[in-house]
């Protein structure tokens, strides 16, 4: 998209400055085109972040979304040391079960 219209800019462009007969058209018809680029840049953007927020859904989801990750990252000092003691018993199985199969 961006070449195709780099090219038809360039285009505009030359043709502008052999038809000048004064020298600022030619400059005034590149900062138009430069501000047509900019605005059709903006307005891909903008449809870009809308369609974005239209798939994301309603507003309301995210910050349950973030308090159930919070809630989940909260987990009680006992229940961290059971899950340390299993762990450790199961990495001391794993490293006896070579002696017994030896």
């Amino acid at each position: 998209m961006l070449p195709a219209g780099l090219v038809v800019l360039v285009q505009v462009l030359a043709r502008a400055r052999a038809r000048a007969v004064v020298p600022g058209l030619a400059a005034l018809v590149l900062v138009q085109a430069v501000l047509v680029l900019v605005l059709v840049l903006v307005l891909v953007l903008v449809l870009v972040l809308v369609l974005v927020l239209v798939q994301r859904g309603p507003a309301q989801e995210l910050p349950v979304l973030v308090q159930r990750a919070r809630v989940r990252r909260r987990v009680p000092v006992r229940q961290q040391r059971v899950r340390r003691q299993r762990v450790q018993r199961l990495s001391a199985g794993l490293q006896r079960v070579p002696l017994l199969l030896g």
